[in-house]
This record gives structure tokens, C-alpha cells and sequence, in this order.
């Protein structure tokens, strides 16, 4: 389980893409349509992510940046190592080949913005300013979309959250969002994160998640058009008691765990029994601090 719960801390704060599409270029560099996510209300970092090619005959390097918006900019990356997903700084920078386009993206090198001075709010434009070992120094405005809005293409212009009937997943809306928001985080081409099934009930969702061998069961709630994971567990969150104890409603409690009994019935019975090796319970707060528990597999 430590794939998963190790980032459960960053969960609230690294969800959605922005669907604006914009260009910068210093140098010989050009970087290309830079985005960030809408965070929580206490969040105190947010992910910053664009494209950078190098159109000059010799290597270049993101050495650093600088944001009005944060107390400082760092470069990480996070990377997948005998199935434990890591995150970690770069302090030497980024390396930029000549005639290569780098990716700043979710599950790979992205920039980190550490104690954001406010919640960054979807639509808003978060100036950045990136700086090169070569090229020098360029202002950039990073576009901000929803939090739990799915990745959009260059030349999308958002996505919608559909909300279904009795509390059911439509098609493209809460499903898909809530698949989004999980993915978004811990999925990567080395360790793909699979999740299903996801039911919901009025503002709370449960969603069963698998990578490699592992898996789990995420609580979810909706806050207006976001969904924040509030805790994972395996199968203490099969049961209507438990939901109730974590603080759902009892007509919401039973219908999920209905829901969840009948969806996870038309599963395949190896890929449910992953979701028991999740042991404990992993807790998020409002502030998207990781709470008491713990995950790990039998």
C-alpha cells in the first residue's frame, strides 16, 4: 500500500489540469502551455506543469524559479521504484536536450509551489517566473483549472462535472471526475492505477482502486463541484456502520454500501480481494493533512 498512501497527504492538492492553451519562449526555449490545479482552502503547495523544448543546438537547464504566489519554486520529479511511487527535489535542475521537448506533468518531473500565500482559485493565472542556465529568466502565468476536472488536450476549454440521477454517476460527470482525481495522482505508465468500481450517493462516493498487486477503497465527498478523498481503508469501508461512523449520514451510509456490494459483485473476485490488502485507515482533513493510519500489504 505504500504506493498510495505515502501521497494521500498530497491527494487534495494535485488533481486537475487547466484547459487553457498558451506559449512562452526565451531563448531557445519555448514552453509551452503551463497549467496548474485550483487547491483546497489551508493548501499549502500546488503543482505547476508545462512543456519546454529546446530549439538551440546546445543542452539547456531549468535551474530554478520564483512565484508572488508561493514562499519559493522547486523542481521535483516522481518516480516509480519497485512499485513505491517517490517524489523527490531536484536541486541541480532539469536537464533540456537540444531539439527535445521535456514534459512537466503529473507522475513525472512538475514544478512544486511550496507555501502558496493563498488558495489557488480555477480561472485564476498564477505568475511564475522560470529560470534557465542558458536562456535566463522568463515570466510565465500558469492557467489554473477546477480541482477533480479530468486532464484536457491543448485546445480544450474545461470539463464539466454531471451530476446523476438519485445520486448516481452519470456518464462523463461524477465517475469520471472521481476517476480523474485518483489518477491524476498516483496512475503512471511504470505503475498504472486502475479504479472501479465508483458508486455514489448524494455528496459522498466510494471507489475501488488497484495498482500492480495492490489496492484499496477510497471515501470520497463532494464539495461543490470538487470531490476530496477524505479517507481509504480495504474493507472497512464495505459496511453502512463504518460510513456512518466516519461521518456520513445513514441513508447515504446504506446506500453506498448497497451500491458498492452489488457493483463490486460484477467484478472479477481476484481484483476485489485486492481491495481487502489495504489494512487501517488513512484519514484527510479539511486541510489535506494526512491523518492517523496506515496501508500496507499482507
Amino acid at each position: 500500500m505504500r504506493a498510495f498512501s505515502r501521497f494521500l497527504a498530497a491527494a487534495v492538492l494535485l488533481v486537475a489540469p487547466s484547459a487553457f492553451a498558451h506559449e512562452y519562449k526565451v531563448g531557445d526555449i519555448k514552453i509551452g502551455h503551463p497549467w496548474t490545479r485550483a487547491t483546497p482552502p489551508s493548501a499549502r503547495v500546488g503543482g505547476g506543469y508545462l512543456n519546454l523544448t529546446n530549439h538551440g543546438q546546445t543542452e539547456d537547464r531549468l535551474v530554478g524559479g520564483s512565484s508572488l504566489a508561493s514562499g519559493r519554486v522547486e523542481i521535483h520529479t516522481m518516480e516509480v521504484t519497485d512499485g513505491v511511487m517517490k517524489m523527490r527535489a531536484l536541486p541541480d535542475g532539469l536537464a533540456l536536450p537540444p531539439g527535445e521537448t521535456v514534459k512537466l506533468e503529473p507522475g513525472g518531473y512538475h514544478l512544486m509551489l511550496i507555501d502558496l500565500k493563498a488558495p489557488i482559485r480555477e480561472g485564476a493565472k498564477i505568475p511564475v517566473t522560470l529560470r534557465f542556465e542558458h536562456a535566463g529568466t522568463v515570466d510565465v502565468e500558469l492557467a489554473a483549472g477546477a480541482l477533480g476536472a479530468p486532464a484536457m488536450e491543448h485546445g480544450d476549454h474545461g470539463a464539466q462535472h454531471g451530476h446523476g440521477v438519485d445520486g448516481q454517476a452519470s456518464a462523463g460527470g461524477d465517475e469520471h471526475a472521481i476517476e480523474h482525481v485518483m489518477k491524476s495522482i498516483w496512475d503512471s505508465k511504470e505503475s498504472p492505477l486502475d479504479v472501479a468500481p465508483v458508486v455514489v450517493a448524494g455528496d459522498y462516493a466510494l471507489a475501488g482502486w488497484v495498482q500492480a498487486e495492490r489496492g484499496g477503497r477510497a471515501l470520497l465527498r463532494r464539495h461543490g463541484h470538487e470531490w476530496r478523498i477524505v479517507l481509504c481503508s480495504g474493507d472497512d469501508l464495505k459496511s453502512a456502520s463504518n460510513l456512518v461512523k466516519a461521518g456520513l449520514p445513514q441513508p447515504e451510509a446504506e446506500a453506498l454500501s448497497g451500491r458498492l456490494a452489488d457493483a463490486e459483485a460484477k467484478l472479477d473476485p481476484k481484483v476485489v480481494a485486492r481491495f481487502s490488502l489495504f489494512e487501517g485507515m488513512v484519514r484527510m482533513d479539511e486541510q489535506g493533512n494526512h491523518g492517523s493510519g496506515h496501508g500496507k500489504k499482507h
